[in-house]
C-alpha cells in the first residue's frame, strides 16, 4: 500500500504503492517525526492514512518512551520534594 524510504537518519519519504511521492517525514526540532505531505488535489482513504500513522508510531516509539519516563520521574521527584517541605 505505502513505501517509506530512508533518505537519511532523520528523514523518510513515503510512496504509494504506484510509486507516487505522498510526502515526508521527518524529526522536530521536539525530537518527534511529523509527516508532511505534498499538497494536490485528491485524497487518501483510511487505510493509507493508517499506514502512515503507523510509521510515525514506530519512529516515535522510543523517543516518546524516553519521554514519558523522564516526566514520570520529574512527578515523582517534585512529590518527594513536596514531602520534605511539608515535613519542615
Amino acid at each position: 500500500m505505502t513505501l517509506l524510504r530512508k533518505i537519511k537518519d532523520f528523514e523518510y519519504e513515503v510512496y504509494y504503492n504506484n510509486g507516487m511521492l505522498l510526502g515526508s517525514i521527518y524529526q522536530e526540532i521536539d525530537g518527534y517525526f511529523v509527516f508532511l505531505p505534498i499538497l494536490r488535489q485528491g485524497y487518501w482513504d483510511g487505510p493509507v492514512l493508517e499506514q502512515i500513522a503507523k510509521y510515525l508510531e514506530d519512529l516515535n516509539k522510543e523517543w516518546d518512551k524516553e519521554i514519558q519516563e523522564t516526566l514520570k520521574e520529574y512527578e515523582e521527584e517534585k512529590e518527594r520534594s513536596g514531602e520534605r517541605r511539608e515535613k519542615t
